[in-house]
């Protein structure tokens, strides 16, 4: 009887043009405050300590249905202040030629080089007056530090986690606690609607993330559905972590895709990702993101790596002679006063 007078109720509010509440958004109010408090502070903290290492990468596209290797591919991040190198290595398939490709930024300009099995070759040098000016398309992450973004555990597709969730077009739907095993997570659900001049240009898509907060908030999981206009893509993302370091590095990820059609058609699958990472703790010298260290002579016009002034070099050797001189002036004289016998 509860039910029929609910359900007329309804009805009612209908007939009269009144929309009946929505369900509340569930979102536990602790965790937003903790999240809104430390998760942008522990992204950075994280990111100083990542600035150690450079990362090697190994990729292993795989068939879903057959489990054949696909294609391999190796990729290379590094970084030093402002500056970023990104090479990737495609694999000496039968149905693909080798092919290399390095971009580089550093504090004068940026350049790209590709390589297929003879030596380099020059595809793009500019120079640029800012970070900002060197912008890439292909890079994710245009910023100063794009390369070291790419590299932490807080890169969502095409998305920085910490901006991500203070956009204008980001809604946060879901915030609760999840226990897995001894790990104590968080699962965060939100939407996103991309403002126009938003680069790379996206469709409108929602996900969930699953994030460690007791290990830097790092990202553990997440899944991304994309709505094109004719199509509806999902990707999905598992993450894995060594933990005998000061933090929590990737050690290897695993990318599932599939799709459909948005009359609800399901696309073949398609081919997933295998990722492996290595990091090494090593600093890397500014000479290694420039066109010299490739073997190519530095842009005309633009300062060249800064090492010892010429003119310390001239003084050196002014010196020297003046010592030489001084050296031979002084045995001459000490011959000339030695007693003749």
């Amino acid at each position: 009887m509860q039910a029929h007078r609910v359900a007329i109720v309804t009805v009612g509010l209908l007939l009269v043009g009144v929309t009946p509440m929505t369900p509340a958004l569930e979102i536990d109010p602790t965790l937003r405050k903790e999240l809104d408090g430390v998760f942008s502070t522990q992204c950075r903290v994280y990111l100083s300590k990542l600035a150690a290492y450079y990362c090697v990468t190994d990729s292993v596209i795989i068939d879903p249905t057959t489990k054949e290797v696909l294609e391999k591919r190796k990729f290379e991040s590094k970084q030093n202040g402002k500056c970023n190198l990104f090479s990737q290595t495609y694999s000496f398939t039968p149905k693909r030629k080798p092919l290399d490709q390095v971009r580089v930024m550093n504090s004068d300009y940026s350049f790209r080089l590709e390589r297929g099995r003879d030596d380099w070759f020059l595809k793009h040098v500019k120079q640029h007056e800012s970070i900002r000016d060197a912008i890439d398309p292909f890079f994710m992450f245009p910023d100063g530090d794009m390369v070291l973004r790419g590299m932490s555990p807080y890169a969502v597709h095409l998305h920085w986690l910490p901006e991500l969730l203070t956009e204008s077009g980001c809604e946060m739907t879901l915030l609760k606690s999840e226990q897995r095993g001894t790990d104590k997570l968080i699962r965060l659900g939100f939407n996103y609607l991309p403002q126009k001049d938003k680069l790379p240009s996206q469709s409108p898509h929602e996900g969930w993330l699953l994030l460690s907060p007791d290990h830097y908030w790092v990202v553990k999981e997440f899944e991304l559905t994309e709505k094109k206009s004719l199509l509806v893509k999902t990707i999905r993302r598992t993450n894995e972590f060594s933990d005998d370091n000061d933090i929590p590095l990737l050690r290897s990820s695993t990318l599932e895709y599939k799709g459909r059609h948005r009359d609800g058609t399901q696309l073949p699958p398609n081919p997933g990702e295998v990722l492996t990472y290595q990091f090494i703790k090593q600093p890397i010298p500014e000479s290694a993101f420039r066109l010299s260290a490739f073997g190519f002579p530095e842009p005309v016009g633009l300062p060249q790596e800064r090492g010892v002034p010429n003119y310390v070099w001239f003084l050196a050797a002014a010196a020297a002679c003046a010592m030489l001189a001084a050296g031979f002036r002084h045995m001459s004289r000490r011959k000339h006063s030695l007693p003749v016998s």
